[in-house]
């Protein structure tokens, strides 16, 4: 062993058996919709292995791969963070985010990137992006017996009414330094 996160197999029933066994971290599995073939990342590297056993294929430099869904090739990011369908890069200058692309039922892909959630052709036309906006909101949590800004009504800042030492503590002065 090298140390390095290799890619399993576990057949119902069945003891794990190790699939990959590259000099490089392997990651990000991905089988083909047939079922025959591996793909994954190693260091650096989209590669393609045959399941039932054989050498492993480098694709090209980059990461994220996922099947077309008729298993007929890869789409991945290149080494410029762009995405290649097959062998022809798809987007230009966007700022993707590094996770595989998902297909839709009307054979699109959704990925994200720029801030957006996009759809796209497979062939690399009709760039959409779909609308959205998302809120959060947060609550501070009340910690017990800490008294806050807003909790206190002398006036003296966030320690007032505390003891000296806690307030020593936040990295404030006490109520009775000047």
């Amino acid at each position: 062993m090298d140390g390095q996160y290799k890619i399993w197999r576990l057949d119902l029933g069945g003891a794990p058996t190790q699939v990959t066994t590259g000099p490089g971290a392997e990651s990000n599995p991905v089988v083909s919709p047939d079922g025959t073939t591996l793909a994954y990342v190693d260091g650096t590297n989209v590669m393609t292995a045959p399941l039932a056993g054989g050498a492993p294929a480098v694709v090209a430099p980059g990461t994220a791969p996922a099947w077309l869904p008729d298993g007929s090739a890869l789409v991945y990011q290149n080494a410029a963070r762009q995405l290649v369908v097959g062998t022809t890069q798809v987007t230009n200058d966007e700022d993707i985010f590094p996770f595989p692309v998902r297909f839709q039922a009307d054979g699109r892909f959704l990925y994200t990137a720029d801030g957006k959630i996009r759809t796209r052709a497979t062939a690399g036309g009709d760039l959409r992006d779909i609308g959205f906006t998302a809120e959060l909101k947060l609550r501070r949590p009340t910690l017990p017996g800490r008294k806050t800004a807003s909790s206190t009504t002398s006036g003296r800042g966030r320690c007032a009414g505390s003891a000296p030492r806690s307030c020593r503590r936040m990295g404030a002065a006490s109520p009775s330094s000047p």
